[in-house]
C-alpha cells in the first residue's frame, strides 16, 4: 500500500513537472515569436585603423545628448553618417524587452532612443514590444532621409510606460577595425585582396571613367595568402541615370541585401540613403558586406527574450583606396621634410586638399623622427580637424 502510494505520488510529481516544463517551453516559444533585424553601415578610409571615427563623419541624429558626434564635419553637411538600425518583426512579446549591445575595442557615441550607456555598453530595458498602430512620437525635426521611412508599416513598436513609442532602435560608435581590403593595379585593371580573417561578401568597386562609372562585383572574397589577390572584372563605362547603370549599381545592391536576409523595405532604405556615397562619389569607392561572425565579434548583441531569428547585415563603405593615392600620400609625407621650403609648403597644401584621405598618413607622420615632418603633419591634422576646416569627410 505504502509502495503503491509512493509510486503514485512519484508519477504525479513527474507529470506535474513535465506539464510545467511544457508550459514554460510554450511560453518561451510565444515570447520568441519575433525576429530582430539589424542593418548597419560603417565608414572607413584607406589604411585607417578605425571605423566610424568621431571626427571623420557627422552624426545621423541632430540632437544632444543622444550623440557625441558633431552634427557636421567642417563645411561638409551632406556627408554620409554611420548608422546601426534595429527593428523587430512578428508577434509582440510579453514583459520587458531588454537589448544589450557591447563593443570591443571602441567607444559608443550615441543612441536613439536614448539608452543607458557607458563607453562600451548600451542597454535599452524600459521597453515593451507591442503591435504597431502607426502612432509614433519621436521629435518633429527627425532626419527625413531615414527616420520617416524607418517608421514604415510592418515593424513592431517599442513602447515605454511613459508613453514613448518608436519602431526601431539605433546606435553609433567608433572602434578599432583595420580595413580588410586592398586594391592593386589600376587605373584600367584592378585586383582585390582580403587581408582580414573572415570572408567578405558582395564586394563592389566603383571606378570613375570617362563618360560615367565602371563597376565590378565579387560575390565572395575570401581571406588570401600574402601573395594572392583576386582579379576584378569591371563593366564598360556606365552612364549615371541610365537603366544599365541602375542594374549594375543600386538595383544589384538592393537585391543582394535582400538575399542576405533583410526585407525589401530595409534593403531599399539602406540603398536610398547610401547609394550616392557608393555609386556617385567623385573618386574610387569600395563597399562590401561583412561576415555576421565578424560583426558579432566586434559588436555582440543580446536580446531578452531571445528572438526566434536574428538577422545582422553590415555594409562597410571605404574610400581613398586607389593604389596611386597610397604612393602619393607616402611621397607627400616625405616631402614635408624636404630641404626645399617650397616643396615642404606644397606638400602640406596637397595633404590638406586630400582631406580625410590624408588622415592615415598624417597619423603616422606625427610620430616621425624628423621634427619637421612631425610638426607639419600635426599642423595639417589640426586644420583638418577644426570645426571650420575644409571638411573631414571625403565622401562626396
Amino acid at each position: 500500500m505504502c509502495s503503491r502510494s509512493t509510486n503514485s505520488f512519484g508519477v504525479y510529481v513527474l507529470a506535474a513537472g513535465l506539464t510545467l516544463l511544457f508550459a514554460r517551453l510554450a511560453a518561451g516559444d510565444e515570447k520568441a515569436a519575433f525576429e530582430m533585424h539589424q542593418w548597419s553601415v560603417w565608414l572607413s578610409h584607406a589604411r585607417a585603423d578605425r571605423i566610424n571615427p568621431r571626427e571623420g563623419y557627422p552624426s545621423s541624429v541632430p540632437w544632444l545628448p543622444v550623440t557625441r558626434r558633431p552634427r557636421t564635419i567642417g563645411n561638409e553637411q551632406s556627408a554620409p553618417s554611420p548608422l546601426n538600425l534595429l527593428t523587430f518583426y512578428g508577434k509582440p512579446a510579453a514583459g520587458r524587452l531588454n537589448v544589450d549591445v557591447r563593443l570591443r575595442q571602441g567607444e559608443f557615441l550615441g543612441s536613439w532612443p536614448a539608452a543607458a550607456w557607458t563607453n562600451t555598453e548600451l542597454r535599452w530595458s524600459t521597453y515593451s514590444l507591442i503591435a504597431s498602430d502607426g502612432n509614433h512620437n519621436g521629435p518633429p525635426d527627425a532626419p527625413a532621409d531615414w527616420f520617416t521611412p524607418a517608421r514604415a508599416e510592418g515593424a513592431l513598436t517599442l513602447s515605454t510606460d511613459a508613453g514613448r513609442r518608436e519602431p526601431f532602435l539605433s546606435y553609433d560608435f567608433e572602434a578599432a577595425f583595420p580595413l580588410p581590403v586592398r586594391l592593386e593595379g589600376g587605373p584600367e585593371k584592378f585586383a582585390v585582396r582580403n587581408t582580414g580573417g573572415y570572408p567578405l561578401y558582395d564586394v563592389v568597386v566603383v571606378v570613375p571613367a570617362e563618360g560615367g562609372k565602371r563597376i565590378g562585383w565579387l560575390d565572395v572574397l575570401r581571406p588570401t595568402a600574402a601573395a594572392a589577390s583576386t582579379p576584378l572584372n569591371l563593366s564598360p563605362p556606365l552612364t549615371p541615370g541610365s537603366d544599365r547603370f541602375a542594374t549594375f549599381s543600386s538595383k544589384s545592391l538592393t537585391d543582394r541585401l535582400e538575399k542576405a536576409g533583410l526585407n525589401r523595405q530595409e534593403s531599399e532604405l539602406l540603398v536610398s540613403r547610401y547609394k550616392a556615397a557608393i555609386f556617385a562619389a567623385a573618386g574610387l569607392r569600395v563597399a562590401f558586406r561583412l561576415s555576421p561572425i565578424a560583426v558579432g565579434d566586434l559588436t555582440p548583441v543580446v536580446v531578452e527574450p531571445e528572438p526566434a531569428k536574428t538577422v545582422r547585415v553590415t555594409l562597410l563603405i571605404a574610400d581613398e583606396l586607389e593604389p596611386r593615392l597610397a604612393a602619393d600620400g607616402d611621397q607627400l609625407v616625405k616631402l614635408l621634410g624636404s630641404p626645399k621650403y617650397k616643396e615642404r609648403e606644397a606638400a602640406e597644401r596637397q595633404l590638406l586638399e586630400m582631406n580625410a584621405g590624408a588622415l592615415p598618413f598624417l597619423n603616422q607622420a606625427v610620430n616621425s623622427n624628423d621634427p619637421e615632418i612631425a610638426y607639419r603633419a600635426e599642423r595639417v591634422l589640426t586644420k583638418l580637424q577644426s570645426p571650420n576646416g575644409p571638411g573631414r569627410s571625403s565622401f562626396r
